[in-house]
């Protein structure tokens, strides 16, 4: 575990965590058994929104591999609630996949082409809302790139 802490020095502290955990899990674990793992940041502030000091609070009870689930866990958790750490311009492509969707998903009615507006902005605001990225939300015709391939993924298929 220890080597595996000093490894990931480079890794944000929830990660640096589980890689001890899962060392420790991989050495051997607990001699009762496997069954829950859990981990627990705090820090000020770095909660949702900047509202909690609860950075990050995961457990995985009662489960055959509780390890590989708190990662799995985490995952999420990166997803829904970290911010983003690059952004960049939204291609012409996929604006036009965007606009799509959120006339699909019913977000919008209808929306122009052309450079981003407002009635795109409040519509991919709304997208945002419900999949619960908030956190990765940028708008002005900006994009979190994490956000965008977790849409890319839940919305695969051609929209048209």
């Amino acid at each position: 575990m220890r080597a595996a802490w000093e490894a990931g020095s480079d890794l944000p502290l929830p990660r640096r965590l589980l890689a001890a955990l899962n060392a420790g899990d991989a050495a051997g674990g607990d001699r009762r058994g496997r069954q829950s793992a859990a981990l627990l940041c705090a820090g000020p502030g770095r909660g949702y929104g900047g509202l909690t000091d609860d950075w990050v609070n995961l457990r995985a009870d009662d489960h055959a591999d509780p390890c590989r689930e708190l990662a799995r866990l985490l995952d999420v958790h990166d997803l829904l609630f970290t911010r983003p750490e690059t952004t960049r311009p939204l291609t012409d492509e996929e604006l036009a996949w965007l606009r799509a969707l959120l006339i699909t998903q019913g977000h919008a009615t209808a929306l122009p082409g052309g450079p981003w507006d407002a009635d795109t902005e409040a519509a991919a605001w709304a997208l945002f809302g419900t999949e619960n990225l908030e956190e990765r939300w940028v708008g002005g015709g900006q994009v979190d790139p994490v956000a965008l391939a977790y849409l890319r993924a839940q919305y695969p298929a051609p929209i048209r």
